[in-house]
């Protein structure tokens, strides 16, 4: 574990800026979205499309609301979509389609609660657009003298309904009695529900096709100098990066060999291609101790030649040690823990 930020982290979830000569978590690095594109049909989808779409993919890609695998188009007198899994079929909840394309427009996956949503989304930001006209006396003249008196009424008109806002949204009243009355196979579980908030199906009736939310590649920038740490390949059946400065790649991997009382035999592999030094010092009463690292040899033969090995003595769970190369000083916490944030 390497103790930064407060946190622990392994080795494999660190970054390290080779112009700072500084070690940063994920917690640290500055992300940007570099393509977002849907897992299934790995089609690119622009960022314009991402935000209308709300994340998710406008192809004919579906997933299952049982088990969540990819839905496929099946014909019987009308197209149907269909999982080859659980064997879900769309057609026990009446979901049918007149043509194979432009499921997602065919779909009318607008429960009352989405369309209630929506409702109080355009509101509010209609509110806040005249809000926000209305701190600045520029804008708000300017939009005076254009529109004039109808500007004033429909600020007006605007918050009264605001107060006199009442939600169209109205609730099934015998949803309970149903709900009492039906067997235990005939209701949606609660990993069913929460994987489609909006809709909250409660019965198994109640289930519709779920649409693929898109992935995103991220790059990943120094928070100090704005270097780019990480850079994958843009295209969304790519899966190597043009650049990639990995703390693994700079810092010694540490193992533990073997633990006996409290005594810790660690492993200590170099991965540049030139002999490290190394500083190690302790605030568990561990004796300094100076190392020096060979090389970094590729193939089998490098797994003898490019490793050293320390003792460390005495060593629980809670030591800490302090690792000092050249200039730059880091803080590896030897205790089992999973990596956490």
């Amino acid at each position: 574990m390497l103790k930064h930020c407060r946190l622990d982290w392994t080795l494999d979830y660190m970054y390290f800026c080779p112009d700072c000569k500084i070690l940063q978590c994920p917690e640290c690095v500055q992300s940007e979205t570099m393509t977002s594109f849907c897992p299934n049909c790995l089609f690119e989808v622009p960022q314009a499309t991402v935000r209308s779409e709300q994340n998710n993919c406008s192809r004919n890609c579906f997933k299952c609301p049982d088990c969540t695998s990819i839905l496929q188009v099946f014909l019987d007198e009308k197209y149907y979509l269909h999982c080859a899994h659980c064997q879900w079929d769309s057609r026990t909840v009446g979901v049918v389609f007149t043509k194979p394309t432009g499921l997602t427009s065919q779909l009318q996956l607008e429960s009352p609660r989405q369309q209630e949503f929506k409702r109080l989304m355009e509101y509010y930001q209609t509110m806040v657009k005249i809000q926000k006209a209305s701190q600045q006396p520029s804008v708000l003249k300017s939009m005076e003298s254009v529109l004039g008196s109808h500007f004033i009424l429909s600020k007006i008109k605007m918050e009264r309904k605001m107060e006199e806002y009442v939600s169209a949204y109205v609730p099934d009243p015998e949803f309970l009695t149903r709900f009492k009355q039906m067997s235990p196979d005939e209701a949606c579980s609660i990993e069913q529900q929460m994987r489609d908030p909006l809709n909250n199906p409660r019965m198994m009736s109640d289930l519709r096709p779920l649409r693929v939310q898109l992935f995103a590649k991220k790059l990943r920038r120094c928070h100090q100098c704005d270097k780019e740490l990480v850079v994958p390949e843009p295209k969304p059946q790519a899966t190597g990066f043009t650049v990639k400065h990995m703390a693994r790649q700079y810092l010694p991997n540490i193992w533990i060999l073997r633990q006996e009382g409290n005594t810790m035999e660690l492993i200590i592999k170099n991965p540049l291609p030139t002999d490290m030094h190394l500083h190690i010092t302790s605030d568990s009463h561990v004796e300094p101790s100076q190392l020096i690292a060979p090389a970094h040899v590729d193939g089998w033969e490098g797994l003898d030649k490019s490793t050293t090995t320390l003792t460390v003595s005495p060593a629980t769970e809670h030591t800490i040690l302090n690792i000092k190369i050249d200039q730059f000083q880091y803080q590896v916490f030897l205790g089992n823990k999973t990596p956490r944030c």
